[in-house]
């Protein structure tokens, strides 16, 4: 577990860490930390967009489903 130079407030992962850096601390930031901040930022991102694509996928197949059961209890 590695806690921040700045604040001394513990993290669980380095990923957490370089997130938080970037986010608290921008002002202060070696190069090497913006760095992996930036590379971790983009990584979220992208983590992000796949898991709204997911939801959006899920609720389609629901809605779908859904409809499907409707229709077949109607006939």
């Amino acid at each position: 577990m590695e806690a921040c130079p700045y604040c001394e407030r513990p993290f669980p992962t380095d990923r957490l860490r370089a997130l938080h850096l970037g986010e608290r601390h921008a002002d202060r930031l070696t190069p090497e930390e913006r760095a992996t901040f930036e590379e971790t930022e983009d990584e979220e991102i992208d983590d992000l967009f796949v898991y709204h694509l997911k939801v959006v996928a899920l609720i389609v197949l629901v809605v779908m489903g859904l409809s499907y059961v409707y229709a077949f209890a109607l006939a």
